[in-house]
């Protein structure tokens, strides 16, 4: 049985070649220490938020800085300490407001980014002629695939 070290260090041709059921094995493997890994680094992010969140709240409020990016030392080592600012739109009010700098003559686009959206659900559920209205806009592309293994003995006949 070869182990994920040693996938690893092999070309992808001779991965590809491994028995469905090998690689199953191995996706099963990758993705259990994968969950491990992502549990252990959310544990020590906690950590680190216990032991510097007071510092960095402390020298925000010394520097007069509510967001972004400071620096802290302990020890001779750097800490970078981020807190994005997440800002949020009220969209019907936005709507209300773009009316009105129309209606003032005023060019909207001075002021605001507009982004049209149309869920696909959507779409398919709406008359033809107003398809047909869209059409032109309209681009298709596709995602990067993806495939999942699943042992057929395991789940009955397929």
């Amino acid at each position: 049985m070869i182990t994920l070290k040693q996938i690893a260090s092999m070309p992808i041709g001779e991965v590809a070649k491994l028995p469905p059921k090998q690689l199953l094995k191995l996706i099963e493997e990758a993705s259990m220490q994968l969950a491990k890994a992502r549990t252990i680094k959310d544990w020590l992010q906690g950590a680190l938020s216990l032991r510097y969140e007071e510092k960095a709240r402390a020298k925000r409020l010394r520097i007069g800085k509510d967001t972004g990016t400071i620096r802290l030392d302990d020890e001779g080592i750097s800490i970078t300490c981020e807190l994005p600012k997440k800002v949020e739109w009220d969209q019907n009010e936005l709507f209300g407001i773009a009316l009105k700098l129309i209606s003032e003559g005023k060019e909207v686009s001075e002021y605001l980014d507009c982004e049209y959206f149309i869920p696909e659900v959507k779409y398919q559920s709406w008359p033809p002629e107003i398809k047909a209205l869209f059409e032109s806009a309209r681009t298709i592309r596709t995602g990067k695939p993806s495939y999942k293994l699943s042992d057929t003995d395991k789940r009955g006949n397929i």
